[in-house]
């Protein structure tokens, strides 16, 4: 190969490899809470957490949670089938599968679901 072409395939997978979004990028809602078996969901859900709590995944790791008119910034960062998120001193390990984002946390399973873009 002469070195146009060896620069012009360097080039291409940096653009790929830089434009590449992960699929945890974008805006989550809680869609559900289970506890011992009963799930609470929809209107139920809302009023217990006086409205809808979304979680907007950014770029670079930056994260943003909005509930009870409040926003949150913290961090997130994909490892496999593992999301990291950080926010108010916490952290949190939430599992994908399909289209949502799993917490198992002190006997409760919470489930984020993502939004259409």
């Amino acid at each position: 190969m002469n070195l146009k072409k060896i620069l012009a395939f360097i080039m291409i997978c940096i653009f790929i490899t830089g434009c590449s979004k992960s699929s945890v990028q974008g805006d989550w809602v809680l869609l559900s809470l289970e506890q011992n078996g009963v799930v609470i969901k929809d209107k139920q859900l809302d009023e217990m957490y006086g409205g809808k709590i979304n979680y907007h995944f950014e770029e670079e790791g930056k994260l943003v949670v909005e509930m009870l008119g409040q926003k949150v910034e913290g961090q997130w960062k994909e490892t496999g089938e593992k999301v990291i998120i950080k926010y108010n001193e916490l952290e949190s390990e939430l599992t994908k599968k399909d289209n949502q984002l799993i917490l198992e946390q002190d006997g409760f399973v919470f489930t984020l679901e993502k939004q259409a873009q």
